[in-house]
């Protein structure tokens, strides 16, 4: 008679192992084996047994149940293999995957699983299975702390922006959000996409945009996104995503704030500051008046920065132009030309420059301290200039030793 296994052995054996494992990479025959696996209450063939299980909180929300995967990762103690099978429990030798390696746990194994294809069995080096915790480190410390994405205008033109990493998975997969505005880019497992959603992070189908790419990340996806516009979802062929990483030396060599001067009579609301945006226009960076709808941006096909009244667009149609195939338009050479009612006219009185250069400009060219002689004695004095501008402007403040001196 065999021996009986002690309870108490049985308990042991379940604690040893972790709650959670994830099952990742799985492609062709086993590709629905992927996801989120928990551990068994009770021991299979002595070992533990792991089941697919659906994770959902928006249908817990709503007090529906989810029906859990068929598929199981269990022992197989007359051949000594970890198994993974869309059959559910077994003690049977068939497989759809298998690992021929004695080891107590299957996220302990360390040779590669052999996977049935239906006609013969091949090595998948891609397939893993991990402890929740491990999967979890290893997808954050892969992906992209940020990511940017850029290129869509007209509707759902807010998706543009630049997303960081949470802090955690999200239906095992990393997810992005955009501090600013809220929106999220988060995997969606059943239908095996990427979602962009104003609506925060959450768990349903229904997005803005989507992006049909298994991938542990939606930067090194290479199909286009589709985006809502209004009365459909449409391929956008210019919107990208792409790593911070990649993009940012732009931005550092971009200045964060510039301004622009010099045009007087017709399209003159051009002049004033401009920020810098936060994603990039047609592959550069692009500018924002603070305190209108102007925008500078680049224009790719014709190889021009634009001045823009109404905002961002991928339209040809501008306010001012100029040719010049530099990396943002404080670099601009060139004179620009202004829409003057009826044409364009070249305007070289029309200064686009950093904050920085703009105000060493105005300094240079202004005393540091003047003195106004003046009968009225709170006017009277020596005034100095202040060390920022105002209005763009300098600006010039009254001492308080030239008032007790009653200079």
């Amino acid at each position: 008679m065999g021996a009986v296994l002690n309870p108490i052995n049985t308990e042991e054996i379940l604690v040893a192992a972790p709650n959670l494992l994830v099952l990742s990479g799985a492609s062709g025959s086993v590709k629905d084996s992927d996801g989120l696996y928990e551990r068994g209450a009770t021991l299979h063939e002595k070992r533990v047994y792991y089941k697919q299980i659906q994770v959902n909180t928006h249908a817990q929300k709503l007090g529906l149940q989810l029906e859990d995967g068929s598929w199981v990762i269990r022992w197989n103690l007359k051949k000594k293999w970890w198994v993974i099978d869309s059959e559910g429990l077994s003690n049977k030798e068939n497989f759809n995957a298998a690992a021929d390696q004695e080891v107590d746990h299957p996220h302990l194994v360390t040779v590669p699983w052999k996977v049935w294809s239906g006609k013969d069995v091949a090595e998948d080096n891609d397939l893993k299975v991990e402890s929740a915790e491990t999967y979890e480190k290893r997808m954050i410390a892969q992906a992209p702390p940020k990511v940017v994405v850029s290129g869509r205008s007209g509707f759902n033109s807010e998706i543009n922006g630049t997303y960081t990493a949470g802090s955690f998975l999200h239906e095992c997969r990393v997810f992005y959000e955009n501090a600013h505005t809220g929106w999220v880019i988060r995997w969606f497992q059943r239908d095996r996409m990427w979602l962009f959603d104003a609506d925060e992070l959450n768990d349903t189908p229904h997005a803005n945009a989507e992006l049909f790419s298994d991938t542990p990340d939606p930067s090194i996806a290479t199909t286009n996104v589709y985006v809502f516009d209004g009365s459909e979802t449409l391929e956008d062929k210019i919107l990208k995503v792409e790593p911070f990483n990649v993009i940012e030396g732009v931005f550092i060599q971009a200045p964060d704030e510039l301004v622009v001067s010099g045009r007087v009579g017709y399209n003159s609301s051009m002049n004033g500051n401009y920020k810098l945006g936060k994603f990039l226009h047609e592959g550069r960076v692009f500018y924002k008046h603070t305190s209108r709808n102007w925008v500078i941006r680049w224009y790719e096909r014709r190889k021009q920065w634009l001045f823009d009244c109404n905002g961002l667009s991928h339209k040809p149609m501008s306010n001012a132009q100029v040719v010049e195939d530099v990396g943002d338009p404080t670099r601009v050479t060139s004179v620009w030309s202004v829409w003057d009612r009826s044409q364009f006219l070249p305007t070289p009185s029309v200064r686009v420059e950093s904050y920085k250069v703009y105000r060493n400009r105005l300094f240079h060219h202004s005393p540091e301290s003047i003195f106004l002689d003046c009968n009225i004695a709170m006017i009277h004095g020596i005034y100095v200039r202040e060390r920022d501008l105002r209005d763009n402007n300098v600006y010039y403040k009254k001492t308080i030793r030239g008032a007790l001196h009653g200079v």
